[in-house]
């Protein structure tokens, strides 16, 4: 508001000019609605239908996860915020390097749009000496990403709980909180629609915040079971944060000590930075407003007749410790935790695996004189932890292949070394097969409303990675139906890896021809996006 006067002040603008003004002001808090929430809503279905023998191994954080009696969605496809990005931003010291000068890359990932919502540019002020270069997004006044003549600076999502959903006993116009009633508050907007009348609507909210599943279009991203009613508490709503002065003072300061002082006022969305200065010095700052919660987040929906889980408050800054120059010279975070093996009591249980962070971290502690040219090579790296060691699990379960078109993709899947190479034969194989197999593992053990929908989040690969592990350690651990089924779990494992394999060279063979040796890894990302993709119907082929 204070902006907004200065501006008028110093113009003279109007309405019109003030309104650009708060549009510009509210993209950040569009952009901060929570990345997690859809994963909280699968999550818990998840921990409603995983038998409770697996679901150590499919979500170990699930136990205390509840969800209505009512059946899940049955709307098929690939669940909004699923899709297979991970950003990762990373920093080296001076001491590292060829040149003796610190090194910033970022890699922010985000879903393909046209037109994209990153514009490059470069701001020079005459006369000053100051220059400031980046990516920012159209509106938004300052650089999100970019560096100026002292600082260089990168980020990547922290997945942190930021938000909250509180599944809701609604009668009419109250709604229960304690074996109470209390009565809930409404406004109305209207929103101006081009070539029609204004559309009306109204809004309602417990104490909590907005009741989220009467939007037709957040029910449907959330994929909320009918008769389901889910309310929104967020920090956006409530926390003091300044997204804009933060971004304002990031784009002139000198030095980390600085930036890491421009961020304390920064909250929506929760971001791992990472930044270098002209000085040699590399720092990781989390920035978050983050929840003061009763107990730690956990993955989960939460019941909104108790007050139990209710916020007492929002901190800005967060307590998330950071990291300036440390030992090893090197900072790197992938959507993992900001500290590799941390605790999670803060930031919540859906933070990415490590095995990006980690290879990012096995590369450049690797080089000792890191140039920018190797800088680039890295950030191109194909190798996949993953599927590397998920490949080397499931080999053993396939068995002998009988047919030759079998038997030499079989070859090519023992030939595989880990690398996704866009050219690669070995990589075709097995980048489908770990999608078949996750897609059939989950959807024989979760069922086909909840499996398909759970195989498409990154959570899907660590569990599976998890059940391979002890299947091969102590056999027999998919007693998927009762106690007499014990004992079949291997049999089970092994037909659906088989079932997978069968699966993919019948994809590969129909949409690349019926020579292994020709097949690529690169076409099966392009025709994904094609009608030729049905046999893998749902089945999400990012890297």
């Amino acid at each position: 508001e204070d902006g907004i006067r200065d501006v008028e002040r110093s113009r003279g603008l109007g309405d019109v000019y003030k309104r650009q003004v708060m549009d510009t002001l509210s993209i950040s808090r569009v952009a901060a609605l929570d990345v997690n929430l859809p994963t909280k809503v699968v999550a818990s279905m998840v921990a409603a239908a995983a038998p409770k023998e697996l679901l150590a191994l499919i979500l170990p954080f699930a136990s205390s996860m509840v969800w209505p009696d009512e059946a899940p969605s049955r709307r098929r496809g690939a669940p909004a915020g699923s899709a297979p990005f991970g950003s990762n931003v990373w920093a080296v010291s001076p001491w590292r390097t060829a040149d003796w000068l610190p090194l910033v890359a970022t890699d922010p990932h985000v879903g393909l749009t046209a037109p994209c919502m990153w514009y490059a540019a470069c701001v020079r002020i005459d006369g000053g000496g100051r220059a400031v270069a980046g990516l920012t997004v159209p509106g938004w006044p300052f650089f999100v990403l970019g560096r100026n003549r002292h600082l260089a600076w990168g980020a990547a999502n922290m997945l942190a709980e930021s938000c909250d959903l509180y599944r809701e006993k609604i009668h009419g116009a109250s709604y229960e909180v304690d074996a109470r009633t209390r009565t809930l508050t409404t406004r109305v907007e209207t929103v101006p629609v081009r070539g029609e009348r204004p559309h009306r609507a109204v809004i309602r909210h417990t104490h909590r915040g907005p009741v989220v599943s009467d939007s037709a279009l957040l029910r449907a991203l959330l994929h909320l079971p009918a008769g389901a009613d889910v309310s929104l508490a967020w920090p956006a709503a409530i926390a003091p944060t300044d997204e804009l002065t933060a971004f304002r003072r990031i784009n002139r300061a000198r030095n980390v000590r600085e930036f890491a002082a421009a961020l304390k006022t920064y909250g929506q969305c929760a971001l791992n930075f990472i930044a270098a200065d002209s000085d040699g010095r590399i720092a990781l700052t989390p920035a978050a407003a983050l929840p003061k919660r009763p107990r730690p987040p956990g993955g989960r929906i939460l019941d909104g007749t108790s007050t139990r889980d209710d916020w007492e408050g929002v901190t800005l800054p967060a307590p998330l410790a950071d990291c300036i120059d440390p030992p090893e010279g090197v900072l790197v975070n992938a959507n993992d935790l900001p500290v590799p093996g941390g605790r999670d009591d803060v930031i919540g249980p859906l933070t990415c695996p490590p095995y990006r962070g980690d290879r990012l971290r096995e590369l450049l502690t690797n080089d000792q004189r890191l140039t920018p040219r190797r800088a680039g090579q890295i950030q191109r790296d194909c190798f996949c932890k993953f599927t590397n060691e998920f490949t080397s699990l499931v080999r053993p379960l396939i068995p002998a292949p009988a047919r030759a078109i079998h038997r030499q993709a079989f070859d090519l899947l023992r030939r595989f070394d880990g690398n996704m190479n866009a050219g690669s034969a070995s990589a075709a194989v097995a980048g489908v097969l770990a999608e078949l197999f996750r897609m059939k593992l989950f959807q024989h053990l979760l069922g086909k409303n909840v499996g398909p929908r759970f195989a498409h989040y990154y959570l899907s690969y660590p569990a599976v990675l998890r059940i391979l592990r002890a299947e091969v350690s102590k056999h027999d651990v998919l007693r998927l139906e009762s106690p007499s089924d014990a004992g079949a779990g291997g049999a089970r494992l092994r037909s659906i890896a088989a079932d997978a394999f069968t699966g993919a060279v019948r994809y590969l063979s129909r949409t690349q021809g019926r020579r292994p040796g020709l097949w690529r890894w690169g076409r099966v990302c392009l025709l994904y996006t094609s009608d030729a993709a049905d046999e893998l119907d749902g089945v999400d082929l990012g890297g």
